[in-house]
Parts: C-alpha cells; sequence; structure tokens
C-alpha cells in the first residue's frame, strides 16, 4: 500500500503552496510517483475529492491503472457543488449571516462560479476570503456537520461562534483554490475513462449531503461491470459505522478481485 500526501497537504511542503497546484500537476506528481518506485500498474484508491482525482488520473494514464476503489466519489459538477453549498445559510442562521456580512455570498459564489475567470488565486476576492480567520472555521464547521448522515437539513446543526482569536487553515486555502479553479474539471464534472480500468468498485452512503450519490451512480451506469454499493443511512464520514463496515467488506472484495485479475492467491484479510 502506498499512501500519498498530495502537494500542499498533509506532510507535504510547502504546507498550504497553491503554486502549480491543479489537477493535471496532481497527476503528474502520482506519475512521477510512480516511475521512481518503479511500479508498472497500481491499483488506485481515492474518496471524495481524491476519487474525482483517482478518476481523472485513470483517463490520463489508462496504462498505469490495474483497478479503481472509488469513495463517496466527487465528479467536481457545477450541480454537486450548488449541492453541498445549499444548506450554508440555514447553517449560518441570521446571527451567522450578519457576523459573515457580504463573505456569506461570496462563499457561495466562489464555489458555484469557479473557472469562470473571476476565481482565481491571485484574485482580491481570494485574498479577503483566504485571510478571513472566522469565515475559514465557519466553513470548517459547515463542513464537519456536512459530513454526518444527512447533513446539515437532517441533524439541524448551527453555526457556534469561535472562542478567542482564530487564524486561518491551510485546508482552507488549498479548497478555495482548487474551488477557484472549478476543481479542475467542466460544469459536467470529471468525465469519466470509456473502458473501465480493472476491477472497479464504487461504495457510496445514500445519506451522503457533501458528495452527491448520484455521481456515483453515473459512473457505474457508464461502467456496468463495476460494483456500485449503495450503503443505506451511509454518511461522507468514513468513519461512521456503516460506512466503515462497508467500505471493509467492498475493500477484501476488490482486493480478492485484483488478485484474481493479476493471478496470485488470494489470501484472507484481518
Amino acid at each position: 500500500w502506498i499512501a500519498f500526501d498530495q502537494r500542499g497537504c498533509g506532510r507535504s511542503t510547502p504546507r498550504g503552496t497553491l503554486q502549480d497546484n491543479d489537477l493535471a500537476t496532481l497527476i503528474d506528481d502520482a506519475e512521477r510517483l510512480r516511475a521512481q518506485l518503479g511500479i508498472d500498474r497500481w491499483a488506485v484508491a481515492g474518496g471524495s475529492w481524491g476519487g474525482l482525482l483517482g478518476v481523472a488520473y485513470a483517463r490520463c494514464c489508462p496504462q498505469a491503472v490495474a483497478g479503481l476503489f472509488l469513495r463517496s466519489v466527487f465528479s467536481g459538477s457545477a450541480a454537486s457543488r450548488r449541492r453541498y453549498i445549499a444548506p450554508w445559510r440555514a447553517w449560518l442562521g441570521p446571527a451567522g449571516c450578519d457576523r459573515l456580512g457580504a463573505q456569506t455570498g461570496a462563499l457561495e459564489q466562489w464555489l458555484c462560479h469557479g473557472a469562470t475567470g473571476l476565481c482565481e488565486s491571485g484574485s482580491a476576492a481570494f485574498a479577503t476570503m483566504a485571510q478571513d480567520a472566522v469565515l475559514a472555521h465557519a466553513w470548517a464547521g459547515f463542513d464537519a456537520a456536512q459530513s454526518a448522515p444527512g447533513g446539515v437539513p437532517a441533524s439541524g446543526a448551527r453555526w457556534q461562534p469561535p472562542i478567542g482569536e482564530t487564524t486561518p487553515l491551510d485546508d482552507w486555502h488549498i479548497f478555495l483554490h482548487h474551488a477557484g479553479l472549478g476543481f479542475g474539471v467542466g460544469p459536467a464534472g470529471v468525465v469519466a475513462p470509456a473502458a473501465m480500468p480493472g476491477p472497479t468498485w464504487l461504495v457510496h452512503g445514500d445519506a451522503d449531503a457533501v458528495c452527491d450519490p448520484a455521481d456515483s451512480a453515473a459512473l457505474a451506469q457508464a461502467w456496468p461491470a463495476a460494483r456500485h454499493v449503495s450503503v443505506p443511512g451511509g454518511a461522507h464520514a468514513m468513519s461512521h459505522p456503516p460506512m466503515a463496515a462497508a467500505l471493509r467488506a467492498a475493500a477484501i472484495g476488490w482486493i480478492a478481485a485484483l488478485q484474481v485479475q493479476a493471478g496470485t492467491f488470494q489470501r484472507s484479510l484481518r
């Protein structure tokens, strides 16, 4: 198993960098890592935004992909982005909207109209939002609330004002940057490879409020041989018990299918 932190994230340095940080470069980073490790073909797993990256990688480098495991995949489409941010004002409530002022609508516009020429990391709008610590923490809280089953509409969760001083988050800068780029895809979302790249499993909770379950369903329609697992009541968070159980079972099945494809002996996973 090889896990890597994408450019600007985790332990990759410089942390939070936006320079040369786009979908094409991230795909190139993965390819250079594969070549450096001397791997001819590998199976690719990714969830949420990582699922979009996995699909885009398989489209660009089909010869390198032995199979795909996609958890709660994000298509990046305009419809998917609008669905995600739709409960934003309800979550903020009147007090939160008053506190954030014009930034309330600015985030909605930025997310829903990325890659229009107005949403660039060097723009004044980006600088204003990126430096707004209250907005950054509001978004982090909203995203966490959306990750629960049914998201904000189901839980009724609401914004709580931050206590004490806050500072912007590196993850916030990365999110804003990629949202401004339209996540590197067009309004219709990431384009799947015409041919399914080996054993492919799609696992998505039907109560996912962050990434639309319809995105996984669309991929399953494009790849009839893919295994599509819709998890009843499943949330976006991997730690949600129904999702954790479904992902474990699906991963075991996926690895077994990869082993059969490779002609290797299967072994039990504990």
